[in-house]
């Protein structure tokens, strides 16, 4: 670095190609760049620099220059503005493409979140045509489409709306060039405890066989697997052959839900449902075992969903709620409502409920429970099979309801699906009575239980009716 010799109240020096002005005023030294390798062209502008300081002082000219400087970046913002931004139109590829997401999606995840993007693409469109751009979204536009959110969706999917929405515009912050996110500042809504929200019901045995007479084909063997397996939609339409052994009787296959968590369900094919697939013969058992619904889901999920929909409605079902007027949260059966059948049925037959739970996958014993619905049939059935610690003669050895003393409970190895079960129940009893021979002692134990609670209170009721 070479210094310059001293140029009236300044001073000149080279560094690399360019001159750097250096001067002191007040007791406090200043650096400029002059921009030019030209000696000439920089001792020009050393004087201009040290001329401001000279003539108006220090405060004066450090104002100007930053007025000039903000003068400089207003016609950076303004430049920038007029460049083209993000539009809306492109706003789902480029946050699919992204790789500021939170992380990967599979197959159903992408299509959920094409779906919340298409509802949020055509409103903007419907009723805001001027707004092309993302970043000029406001947070009344926001308000305005969270509020449409609100009536016409349950809490639960509003919260989803709102942090998909939120999550896409801080991942393509860059692209949208907006000064903030309009979705952040809009309140999360506070779900109902858990147990109190609208929930599908369980179908009758009698709405099961309507639905079940009313489809053919592959929509027939969907309602089959729903009923028999307790899987989801998705699960089921896009199940594999690969996961299905019908040779040891079992469908093992890792749900969609859980996949991030590796969980898999091993659920043990019910005799009609084993028919059913070996209508399909050995050679043609490849790929997806539903292939014309599985593309269809796969392409747009709510078509299937449609399509379930209107097989419920013409068997004579009413697939909606009057209590709520929403849309979501008044949905009383649709193809979760087969969900929540296979573990009633199960259950009401005296399947421990940690057993269903294994089966459907469901991570916690809260869950199972909040599926199970109880058969007025089965609440009779335990008051029934109680103790008569009211007219018992001799309390060391309780009765029956019906006054016979109580039988010892046998041990875990007689545990067993009560004999002559039939119908719908009984399909799934039968494949699931393999699944006894893998419990422990306590799980036997509480079987035996239950399983002989269940067959006095048939033995009474068959005894009442005669």
């Amino acid at each position: 670095m070479k210094r310059n010799k001293r140029h009236g109240t300044g001073t000149l020096v080279r560094k690399g190609n360019i001159w750097l002005a250096r001067w002191v005023f007040a007791g406090k030294l200043y650096k400029r760049s002059t921009g030019t390798a030209n000696r000439k062209e920089a001792e020009k502008r050393l004087e201009e620099f040290t001329a401001d300081f000279q003539r108006d002082g220090e405060a004066a000219t450090l104002a100007r220059q930053t007025a000039r400087l903000g003068g400089i970046r207003e016609q950076i913002r303004q430049a920038e503005d007029a460049r083209p931004a993000l539009t809306i139109a492109a706003m789902f590829a480029a946050f699919r493409d992204s790789t500021r997401k939170r992380h990967e999606w599979g197959a159903s995840t992408l299509a959920t979140y094409q779906g919340r993007y298409n509802v949020f693409r055509d409103w903007f469109t419907e009723n805001r045509p001027a707004i092309k751009e993302a970043r000029h979204v406001g947070k009344g536009d926001a308000d305005e489409f969270m509020r449409l959110v609100s009536a016409t969706r349950s809490a639960k999917t509003y919260n989803e709306f709102r942090a998909f929405l939120s999550q896409m515009w801080t991942a393509l912050a860059e692209e949208i060039r907006a000064d903030g996110n309009p979705w952040e500042g809009i309140t999360r809504k506070t779900l109902t405890a858990p147990g109190a929200e609208h929930e599908r019901r369980p179908l009758t045995v009698e709405e099961m066989a309507r639905v079940v007479s009313s489809v053919a084909g592959e929509m027939r063997l969907l309602f089959a697997l729903g009923v028999s397996t307790g899987l989801r939609l998705g699960d089921c339409a896009c199940l594999a052959w690969a996961d299905v052994d019908l040779e040891r009787g079992f469908i093992v296959t890792t749900p969609r839900k859980t996949a991030r968590h590796g969980t898999m369900a091993r659920i043990p094919i019910a005799p009609a449902l084993a028919g059913m697939l070996a209508e399909t013969p050995g050679a043609a058992r490849r790929g997806d075992v539903l292939p014309e619904l599985a593309a269809e889901y796969r392409r747009c999920p709510k078509l299937v969903s449609k399509r379930v929909q209107r097989v419920f409605t013409a068997a004579g079902i009413e697939t909606h709620s009057d209590a709520t007027g929403r849309m979501r949260e008044g949905v009383d059966v649709g193809f979760h409502s087969l969900r929540h059948t296979f573990v009633s049925l199960a259950g009401n037959a005296g399947v421990p409920l940690s057993i269903v739970q294994r089966i459907v996958g469901h991570t916690k014993p809260s869950m199972t429970g909040r599926y199970f619905h109880e058969s007025d049939a089965a609440l009779s059935g335990v008051v029934a099979a109680l103790p008569d610690v009211v007219t018992a003669v001799d309390a060391d050895v309780p009765q029956d309801a019906a006054g016979t003393r109580a039988r010892a409970l046998p041990g875990p190895g007689a545990a067993s699906v009560p004999a002559g079960a039939s119908g719908a129940s009984g399909g799934v009893l039968d494949a699931l009575a393999a699944l006894l021979a893998d419990m422990d002692a306590g799980e036997l134990e509480e079987a035996a239980r239950i399983v002989n609670a269940a067959r006095r209170a048939a033995k009474r009721r068959e005894g009442g009716a005669a």
